[in-house]
């Protein structure tokens, strides 16, 4: 509402008028909505979505504004929406509704009147858009105003024109009294001289500053103890707060290689031995066989096991090994250089991978886990065919995805917003000889994301708090050294620090660059003058004013004015149309776009 009133502070009127067509599906919605959750009664009345201050929202106030911004889609788009420009659209549609209840109640609080006679007297020289529109309604290229007025003094008009007439008025009226009321609120915005030389000093002030920044955080103990952990999320609660969220269990079934697979590398090994034996490169033997390159290793003979001392204890330098299998895949080496205690060597690994077959019935595997899953218990059903089940992720619609790290995190997401309580997600492509598996477990409105679930967050931020802290301290050190006489290139190579020389053409360049607080900062001292150590974007900055220079037909004058004024008018704003006494009664299956 307060981007309307901005929109609309020069009080220009905007009329929608809604067509026949669209009251008829307003009234073939509305009996839908009335609908939804009967069998579950609240204290307020049943159709009713909302209240903001003593104005309800009913379901019929939500369909009438669905089928106003539907009207101004147009019906051939309207069909063509997909589900998320549809949602959009709910959500738009929420925040049309509420707003007209918003300003219904800031009217009647206002006590804002529009009298019959008067009413009509507008009505008479503002004709409804379609009219002016429509070229029947012309005469020599300029609108017939005889023909409108003789239409609206109709003593006996058909019942068409009479429901046209109606809608017409009521929304005439609405625009009006709105106009009347931002007309109220912008004739109390007013700027002060202070405020007017504040503007002044922002877009007309150049400035020249010597800065210095603290530009990293300091590495510091990475050891997080339980009580810390516990600490952190106690006073952070509300950080762990999620509305309407979607837990998910992580199912993980590994694939491990057949008899099959070893027997298919097997071969593969000996035609990486055929072709050694050919003369070709022991490296590019490597790529073309494994699509990596050969491994420098160098080993104590005395920790060679058996296998390896067998196959590599007699070789010579520049020998090639005959292929043997050891540690889960085979290996080929060529000697490089020996000594009594030592041998180094090239070598090729050939890891045992499993092939398409084994890929096969993993996946089998997958779908009839996924079958009974949707009828028994996941978790006992978890122990029995030996699957990990982690908690999480847990979604949330609108913001963060927490899960373990997993490299699909927006395909997780899309499943988890679009499944329902026992669900089971398609298994994801293969990850590190894994197959990735979801079951939605719970969906809920509102829950606290246990701090066992997420330790790994925490203890990384309550590490990132401490180095905060050192580099808090770290510049309070520092401002002793600069009051102490210290200038800034004496400082130079300290670690974490930088030196530069700042030019800014207004405060609005600062604040852009750096944003409000150091823009705040640095055109609050003089010349000569230092402010610091500043909290700021990239660490902490100190800033010494070389030359400050005032322009007072700076170009950017009448934006500093506006942007003084938009302050007092979204304050008055505010005031006129508040929004936290807004009571949302909305369920699921009772609203256009549900949930």
């Amino acid at each position: 509402m307060i981007m309307n009133l901005r929109k609309r502070a020069k009080f220009i009127m905007f009329i929608v008028l809604i067509s026949f067509g669209g009251l008829m599906v307003l009234g073939w919605g509305a009996d839908i909505t009335s609908r939804g959750g009967r069998s579950r009664r609240r204290k307020v009345k049943e159709n009713v979505l909302a209240v903001a201050g003593k104005e309800e929202v009913t379901s019929q106030d939500y369909a009438a504004a669905y089928n106003r911004l539907a009207s101004q889609i147009g019906e051939e788009q309207f069909k063509q929406l997909s589900d998320a420009e549809r949602r959009e659209l709910a959500a738009a549609t929420w925040e049309e509704a509420l707003g007209d209840a918003i300003w219904k109640s800031a009217i009647k609080r206002e006590r804002v009147i529009l009298g019959e006679e008067e009413l009509r007297e507008i009505m008479m020289f503002t004709p409804p858009q379609e009219l002016l529109q429509d070229s029947s309604w012309y005469t020599d290229g300029e609108f017939n105003y005889q023909l409108y007025w003789q239409m609206l003094a109709d003593p006996n008009p058909t019942p068409q024109i009479q429901r046209f007439i109606e809608i017409y008025k009521a929304e005439l009226g609405r625009e009006v009294m709105r106009s009347k009321l931002r007309s109220d609120v912008t004739n109390g915005l007013r700027l002060t001289r202070n405020q007017l030389v504040e503007a002044q000093l922002r877009a007309g002030t150049k400035m020249i500053l010597e800065a210095l920044f603290i530009y990293e955080l300091p590495q510091v103990d990475s050891n997080v103890t339980q009580a810390e952990l516990q600490a952190y999320y106690e006073e952070n609660i509300k950080y762990f707060e999620r509305k309407k969220w979607w837990e998910l269990r992580t199912l993980v079934f590994p694939i491990y290689p057949s008899s099959e697979d070893s027997s298919f590398l097997a071969e593969r090994v000996a035609d990486a031995v055929a072709a050694l034996a050919a003369g070709y490169d022991f490296d590019q033997i490597a790529l073309d066989f494994t699509q990596d390159s050969s491994q420098s290793v160098t080993r104590s003979i005395d920790l060679l096991d058996a296998v390896e001392y067998e196959a590599l204890g007699l070789l010579t330098e520049g020998e090639a090994s005959e292929p043997y299998f050891d540690r889960g895949g085979w290996h080929l080496a060529k000697i490089v250089k020996r000594t009594p205690d030592s041998i180094a060597y090239q070598e090729i690994y050939f890891p045992l991978e499993p092939g398409a077959e084994t890929r096969k019935a993993v996946r089998a595997r997958i779908d009839e886990f996924s079958k009974r899953a949707r009828k028994e218990n996941l978790d006992s059903l978890a122990a029995e065919y030996g699957v990990s089940a982690r908690v999480g992720p847990y979604v949330r619609e609108s913001k963060d995805v927490m899960m373990p790290r997993f490299p699909y995190t927006e395909a997780v997401k899309t499943y988890a917003l679009g499944s329902h309580v026992g669900d089971i997600s398609e298994p994801f492509p293969e990850v590190r000889d894994v197959y990735y598996v979801f079951a939605t477990v719970d969906i809920a409105k509102q829950k606290i994301i246990p701090l066992d679930s997420t330790l790994e967050y925490v203890s990384g931020r309550v590490i990132r708090e401490r180095a905060k802290n050192a580099q808090r301290d770290y510049a309070i050190q520092l401002r002793r050294k600069i009051q102490a006489g210290a200038n800034f290139p004496s400082l130079v190579g300290m670690p974490h620090i930088s030196i530069d020389t700042l030019h800014f053409g207004s405060y609005f360049e600062a604040e852009t660059r750096y944003g409000a607080e150091m823009a705040g900062a640095c055109y609050a001292i003089d010349v000569g003058q230092m402010s610091g150590p500043v909290k700021c974007d990239i660490g902490y900055g100190f800033f010494r004013c070389l030359e400050r220079e005032f322009d007072p037909a700076s170009e950017l004058l009448p934006t500093a004015i506006q942007n003084e004024q938009t302050v007092i008018l979204n304050a008055l704003a505010e005031e006129v149309f508040p929004r936290s006494d807004v009571k949302d009664y909305r369920r699921a299956d009772n609203y256009y776009g549900g949930g």
